[in-house]
């Protein structure tokens, strides 16, 4: 499978394992292995706070931004890889608060989950107001690498051409069912891996103009740092039943996942996963997380993209994180899973090597 790569909109045909060497940084291929950790921007759903709604998760005073992470590559103090997976609202402030980010500002690469606003709202602005930054401070600023599926790369055409201005393009360049390994991306060096998974989420998939047929955009990622996996899987929807019970070509996908020493997932409602006209959600409950931790069996559990407004009062309806937090790990501790489940913070850390993950606040 190719991969389609650009500078601006100027697109070229490479062998996947020569796409690395355009990078202005080539030397860090020879580098030592770095220590990689992965932080915390946002973990809300698509509104963060709704107008109106007058719920304890609504009146909470805290910070909200939607999901994402950032993976930091760091060699002793000095941060040589910085990762952005998503870049909805609240993403630029998170990575404005984080003093690692303040003190050694870089942005090598941003991966798309897929094209919705949640996920692509701050993109321009990260972009463009690094890209600022960088010529006030007179630093070299790299072309950041920009990945996503072809149907995502699609609509940001028509909807965010100012972003493939910024960035070095690749597309997935196809548009698989759920439960497939896409190519592996290798991103400035030999220590760190990243796999493309695609997922459902059909409130995601394109129709016309777009194409003359339903197209699938929506990919998680499984990030492989030395001896240590991770995966991130958010924006599941309800049809997402390989990740318990794969089929034949679904197999690999789900090898890839299980046993994972983290598993970042979507988790947007308690209970709730089936309209009343018997129609999957976009997004799953906790309910479907505890079935696929049961299969996957992974060693610990993050909660991403939380809300609960679909849910019912009393029952997931309005909870703030630590009610997430509280109820998550009593669910979790009465059906006897494996690991641990995990409600984050913003800012909260994850070191991605050995075999305990350490938590820890970074602002």
């Amino acid at each position: 499978m190719n991969s389609r790569i650009a500078n601006t909109n100027k697109f070229k045909y490479l062998p996947p394992v020569l796409t690395r060497l355009f990078h202005d940084q080539i030397g860090v291929i020879l580098r030592q292995m770095l220590n990689y950790e992965l932080v915390i921007n946002g973990l809300d759903h698509a509104w963060q706070k709704e107008f109106g709604c007058h719920c304890a998760r609504c009146q909470d005073n805290g910070r909200t931004a939607n999901t994402s992470v950032s993976i930091l590559g760091w060699q002793q103090q000095q941060l040589e890889q910085h990762i952005l997976v998503d870049a909805g609202g609240g993403v630029c402030e998170s990575l404005i608060a984080n003093p690692d980010l303040v003190k050694q500002p870089r942005l090598d690469a941003v991966l798309l989950t897929h094209w919705h606003p949640d996920h692509v709202a701050d993109l321009n602005r990260i972009l463009v107001g690094f890209g600022r930054s960088s010529w006030r401070e007179r630093q070299m600023a790299n072309r950041p690498y920009l990945w996503m599926r072809e149907g995502s790369h699609m609509w940001l055409e028509r909807q965010q051409p100012n972003v493939l201005r910024q960035v070095s393009l690749i597309s997935s360049l196809e548009y698989f069912p759920p439960g497939q390994l896409l190519e592996p991306i290798r991103i400035l060096g030999l220590d760190l891996l990243v796999t493309p998974v695609t997922i459902a989420h059909s409130s995601a998939d394109l129709f016309p103009p777009f194409g003359e047929e339903r197209l699938a955009t929506c990919a998680g990622f499984i990030v492989q740092t030395n001896d240590f996996r991770t995966a991130l899987l958010w924006d599941l929807d309800a049809t997402n039943l390989w990740l318990e019970n794969p089929n034949s070509t679904q197999q690999a996908a789900f090898d890839a996942i299980a046993g994972c020493d983290l598993l970042l997932i979507d988790c947007n409602t308690w209970a709730y996963h089936q309209h009343a006209n018997g129609e999957p959600t976009s997004h799953v409950s906790f309910s479907l997380v505890q079935r696929f931790a049961k299969a996957l069996k992974p060693k610990r559990t993050v909660l991403m993209h939380i809300s609960g407004h679909e849910d019912a009062i009393g029952d997931g309806f309005g909870w703030t994180n630590e009610i997430w937090q509280f109820e998550a790990t009593k669910a979790w501790q009465t059906a006897g899973l494996t690991g641990e489940v995990i409600v984050p913070q913003i800012g909260q850390r994850f070191a991605l090597q050995g075999s305990d993950v350490a938590l820890e606040m970074v602002h």
